[in-house]
């Protein structure tokens, strides 16, 4: 990991080159940081509170003790820069164009709207002292390239990032000594660069965004999936959400959280005209209950054992009218735009052991990063995209790689079916 001045000066430089339109002083393009942090920042005392009380309440003092420092230089930070003397307010005087600009658009949106999304206390703190660490740099590029303009915002923040990447390196060695705490820091930091490199335009290379315990965890969970599908060796038949369906080998299964989840959502928002694309049908399921509203479905899937069995499901069912089943690799085989793209994707990024498990895992989100860009041209213009996901996946990557090409998100249904797991139907649209 490179200092975090050398690689957020350099970033900052690169944004530049890249983008010289924003090199106008006009401060659209470091907008909407000084809106966002200050924001982050206050809520992220009310997390780091939490979290010392917890260890106090489970007798961990010494850890307790630790986080309290912590939060006295968090404050520090605050009380000197972002909330004390208002950035907020100092930015629009200084740059009075950004107000009414529509943010989501400029480089910074992505950084700032996944920094909201951090929810571990230590896992946020490594990344804002990685911010608050580089932040000298960043502020000195910014002035350098025209990115900010000249006023009262840019000598203030050039004043104070020197004493806060003074605190945040002594918080960086403070954490990093601490065993209980080094891992989730460490990943905040790399959580960080990796969406720092989005202002450029692109998602980073895949790393997860989590800690390496929860990596471990969930390949040895993934491992217990798989066991589970591969015990379907002989034709099956179910019932899900009203609809019959039979199950062949070599087939994901489809019965469980996120099947049902998603085809609730489908069923409450397709509607009478609609052109929907099933994209992954496995069972044929979402095309099936896609169907009763739609005037067309168009249902794909590069398994050719699944295609065999939805075309079975989809004439067993009666609606084969209406609903027409592909075999397509991503979008290959796909003609024309679709009011909703239905997709049940690969949660985990591990690389699939065979076809079967290629249903669960999409080695390094590979095949994710291909759909949302390619999405874009099978869209209608108010098409959507509703797309089911867990936190037996890397929901942080997610939401950044759907970011990173032009998506925002809004949640449609959310299911806990127990203590840890969390499935989540979005939906997605292009923004305008």
């Amino acid at each position: 990991m490179k200092p975090a001045n050398e690689f957020m000066g350099s970033t900052i430089r690169m944004l530049a080159t890249k983008h010289p339109e924003f090199c106008d002083r006009s401060g659209q393009g470091f907008w909407p940081v000084p809106a966002y942090f200050p924001r982050l920042l206050s809520d992220y005392i009310d997390k780091l509170q939490c979290e010392i009380t917890q260890q106090y309440l489970l007798g961990n003092s010494a850890q307790g003790n630790t986080l309290a420092s912590v939060r006295t230089d968090v404050i520090k930070i605050i009380s000197e820069g972002d909330l004390g003397e208002n950035h907020t307010q100092l930015y629009i005087e200084d740059h009075p164009i950004v107000i009414g600009t529509d943010y989501r658009v400029l480089p910074f949106y992505n950084f700032c709207e996944s920094a909201l999304e951090i929810k571990n206390p230590i896992i946020l703190l490594g990344f804002l002292m990685r911010n608050e660490e580089g932040s000298l740099e960043e502020a000195i590029a910014l002035a350098e390239t025209g990115l900010i303009g000249k006023g009262a915002f840019a000598d203030k923040h050039l004043i104070e990032e020197k004493e806060h990447g003074r605190i945040a390196e002594s918080v960086t060695k403070k954490l990093l000594a601490e065993p209980a705490y080094a891992e989730d820091f460490k990943t905040g930091m790399r959580i960080h660069d990796q969406l720092y490199i989005s202002i450029l335009g692109k998602a980073a290379s895949f790393e997860p965004m989590m800690s390496a315990s929860r990596q471990k965890f969930l390949r040895e969970w993934d491992e217990s999936v798989y066991r589970t599908l591969e015990l379907i060796r002989e034709p099956r038949d179910y019932h899900l959400l009203g609809v019959p369906i039979r199950v062949h080998y070599g087939v994901h299964a489809g019965l469980w959280t996120d099947t049902k989840l998603l085809g609730t959502a489908v069923s409450l928002s397709a509607q009478d005209g609609d052109r929907m694309l099933d994209f992954g049908t496995g069972t044929g399921i979402q095309g099936i209950i896609g169907a009763r509203a739609c005037r067309e479905v168009v249902s794909i899937d590069f398994n050719e054992k699944a295609v065999e069995c939805a075309k079975e499901n989809v004439a067993n069912n009666g609606v084969d009218e209406k609903v027409k089943v592909l075999y397509s690799n991503g979008f290959s085989n796909v003609e024309g735009k679709f009011d909703i793209i239905a997709i049940n994707p690969p949660f985990r990024w591990f690389k699939p052991k065979d076809m079967l498990d290629a249903a669960s895992n999409d080695e390094n989100y590979q095949f994710l990063d291909t759909f949302f860009r390619q999405a874009h041209d099978y869209l209608n213009p108010h098409g959507k995209i509703e797309l089911v996901f867990a936190n037996t996946g890397d929901i942080n990557y997610l939401t950044h790689l759907a970011r990173s090409h032009g998506y925002q998100r809004k949640t449609l249904l959310e299911a806990r079916p127990d203590e840890w797991r969390i499935y989540t139907v979005f939906e997605f649209t292009a923004l305008k």
